[in-house]
């Protein structure tokens, strides 16, 4: 860990090191009670990186024993692998030092761990080492790892410069903001490239870190760039470590808010938790920033009991008691309570204290941190409230709601759900599906459908809506609606299904369906009625007034011969009788046509569609474009006036409402399907507005289509006229 702990290989031609370094008067008792029973994990390295003490709190985080890798290397030790040596080397010439460095690797056992590593150089009886402090945060990296990922990270601006001021390394952010390519700055003079004058905090500041070798933080504007700096100087040896940033939002949303970067060099400072120690009867005498920062207090506020002060009133009674019976039992104290700001900001905590013995086996004091875990419960909280929420709208749901697991296990039952099948909900869940619901005829094929989706993670009947049966805790086989959703969670994957009672809806299709299936058949029946009764009428008036026409029309001829015509207004008379009696005739003949033109059933339907195309044209003085290119051989006679009717009330139609100028009439043999198109450029009409007369002209049309189970389909604007298609299945049996 760092350059003592987890240095196994030689040190670059490119030295990293700190000349500076604290000084311990002696290797006291006090500071092996510290070392040893500090809830920090730590470590002692000699000059050659070998491991020259660690504490139990170490050893558990990395699964090893003392004897194991004591005067090792942690390569030696098994653990770390050189990927790992090379990461902090890149971050070591990235940054100059570690300070709350955070890295990930893996433990010999193979457990990952991501830490917070803190060193500093120290001096032991006269003995250079390397204290290094590893603080886990695996947990709470995991927690954080669903937010982390909503945040783009920003790394600041890190440059190294030699006691020449000559710059040594500019990463890529410092270029940035800089404005200058890392590559090029380096080797070059920083005051010669950005000169500055002795008075400019900037030069002052590094001058300062320079010469009196300790860290120097500045904050400043820089109007060439527009930006707030804030520069964090560390000194070294062979000269300065820079990490600087753009604080500019910083500066102008928080103008009264200074916010200092504090580096520690010794455990408790360099701790992101916050730490206290007590002495014997457990009263504070120390807490470290991080805990001031949570209670808002300042140091001597939170000596003594005044810590409780910061603990949230609620919590207070019990965590005083708790705490005075455990120092006065001498035991661990684990505590879990909220601390209040005095700007009223509550901050849940996770608390931990140990006992301290001293050489003799007497208790000293206690050690503790605290550990902030508001978020923790928050999450924790909107979990409890999520559920909740989902439980009721789940249960309040008009349809039943079923969800299962992998291995078809029924893990949620709403109320409908226990409506539909009969089953309470205490009575499925943990049950299996196919040992309910699912018919004997279905089980096989739903087993295989989830061993699909396991595997390929495809399913056919997933986020469909389907129909299928289902059975019921009597045995009853139903209808019902079906759709299935897959779930993943963190738990694992899971099916929600959206499970509707379909009895009443089929029943009422099926009465519906066979109630339009018999009026279909009157229909048919009725046009049938009608067609023959026309036959009969036009056949009835053909014969009999016809004869009647003719037989008088003849006897009118015979008087004309016998009478004198002498007498004009009596020849007149005559003429005009015989006149009259050739116009009945003829409307005869016309209503007879109307009512069953014999051409159909003498020439056939084409002859007769033909004739009816060239009656309308007359009678309307246009000219209708008709082509026909189907064979009318042998087609069923209903199929035959069907066609003709349908023709004659399109035409009909367009008589009398369309007011157009010109009409296509189009049929034609489409597969084993006969295709009637007629098409007008009329006024047309608005489709999807409601007519204030209803158009039974088309309704017919569409009726009778129908009958001859085809498919009639309607096009029209206004201005833009009307066309209508019938495709009509063609049966010449």
């Amino acid at each position: 860990m760092y350059i003592s702990f987890l240095c196994v290989q030689q040190v670059p031609k490119q030295q990293y090191q700190f000349n500076s370094y604290r000084m311990i008067p002696e290797y006291d008792s006090d500071f092996l009670r510290i070392f040893h029973n500090n809830l920090v994990g730590m470590v002692l390295t000699d000059e050659q990186h070998l491991i020259t003490d660690i504490n139990a709190n170490l050893l558990k985080l990395i699964g090893l024993t003392k004897e194991h890798v004591l005067g090792k290397t942690a390569l030696d030790a098994g653990v770390l692998n050189e990927d790992n040596i090379k990461q902090m080397w890149q971050q070591l010439a990235e940054k100059g030092e570690l300070i709350n460095a955070e890295f990930s690797f893996k433990t010999k056992q193979n457990k990952p761990l991501t830490v917070l590593l803190s060193t500093e150089k120290i001096q032991l009886n006269e003995s250079v080492h390397w204290l290094t402090s590893v603080i886990d945060i695996t947990e709470r990296k995991k927690a954080e790892q669903a937010l982390s990922e909503m945040y783009e990270r920003v790394s600041d601006g890190f440059i190294a410069i030699d006691r020449n001021w000559n710059y040594k390394y500019v990463n890529k952010r410092a270029g940035e903001l800089l404005g200058k390519d890392p590559a090029y700055l380096i080797g070059k003079h920083m005051w010669t490239e950005f000169p500055q004058e002795e008075t400019n905090p900037f030069y002052k500041a590094y001058h300062q870190a320079m010469e009196s070798q300790e860290m120097v933080t500045v904050e400043e504007y820089v109007e060439s760039y527009g930006i707030w700096f804030q520069n964090l100087v560390y000194p070294a040896a062979d000269g300065l470590s820079i990490f600087f940033r753009d604080i500019t939002d910083r500066k102008e949303n928080e103008k009264k808010i200074t916010e200092s970067e504090i580096r520690f060099r010794t455990l408790t400072k360099t701790a992101p938790v916050g730490i206290f120690e007590t002495d014997a009867s457990g009263s504070t005498t120390y807490v470290n920033e991080t805990w001031l920062q949570y209670s808002g207090m300042h140091f001597e506020e939170a000596l003594g009991d005044g810590w409780f002060n910061a603990v949230h009133p609620d919590d207070r009674d019990w965590l005083q008691k708790g705490w005075n019976s455990k120092t006065e039992m001498k035991s661990e104290s684990f505590s879990e309570y909220r601390i209040v700001d005095k700007g009223g900001k509550i901050r849940w905590v996770n608390g931990r204290a140990a006992p301290v013995f001293n050489n003799e086996g007497s208790l000293s004091g206690y050690i503790g941190i605290i550990l902030d875990v508001t978020e923790k419960k928050n999450s924790e909280q909107r979990i409890i409230n999520s559920e909740e929420s989902k439980r009721l709208i789940l249960n309040s749901a008009l349809d039943a709601i079923v969800i299962i697991d992998t291995e078809s296990t029924i893990t949620f039952w709403n109320p409908q759900a226990e409506q539909i099948f009969g089953w309470a909900a205490d009575e499925v869940i943990g049950q299996s599906l196919v040992k309910t619901i699912i018919p004997q005829e279905y089980k096989d094929a739903h087993r295989q459908g989830m061993q699909r989706y396991l595997e390929t993670g495809e399913g056919p009947i997933l986020n469909r809506l389907i129909e299928v049966t289902a059975c019921n805790k009597q045995g009853l086989l139903f209808p019902i609606e079906l759709s299935i959703l897959p779930i993943e969670q963190e738990t694992g994957r899971s099916f929600c299904a959206f499970i509707r009672n379909i009895t009443e809806r089929k029943q009422a299709e099926s009465n519906l369906k066979e109630s339009s299936e018999q009026l279909r058949e009157l229909s048919r029946h009725l046009q049938k009625v009608r067609e023959e009764e026309r036959l009969r009428i036009a056949r009835e008036i053909h014969d009999e007034l016809g004869q009647q026409l003719t037989g008088l029309k003849m006897d009118v001829a015979w008087l004309m011969r016998k009478t004198a015509q002498d007498t004009p207004a009596v020849k007149d008379k005559f003429h005009e009788a015989l006149s009259l009696v050739d116009k009945a005739v003829q409307s005869i003949r016309r209503i007879c046509t109307e009512l069953r033109p014999s051409v159909i059933d003498d020439l056939g339907l084409n002859a007769a569609l033909e004739w009816q195309v060239e009656e309308i044209g007359r009678r309307m003085g246009v000219a209708i474009e008709y082509e026909n290119s189907f064979d009318d051989t042998d087609i069923h006679p209903d199929i035959s006036i069907g066609i003709f009717r349908i023709l004659q009330e399109s035409l009909t139609n367009i008589v009398r409402h369309a007011n157009a100028q010109k009409i296509k009439v189009k049929i034609a043999e489409l597969g084993n399907r006969i295709v009637l198109t007629v098409e007008d450029d009329g006024i047309g009409f608005d489709m999807n507005t409601k007519q204030e007369q209803p158009a039974f002209g088309l309704i017919g049309i569409k009726e009778c289509t129908s009958m001859l189970q085809g498919e009639c389909a309607i096009y029209s604007k206004p201005g833009a006229g009307t066309k209508i298609e019938v495709f009509i299945p063609l049966n010449k049996s």
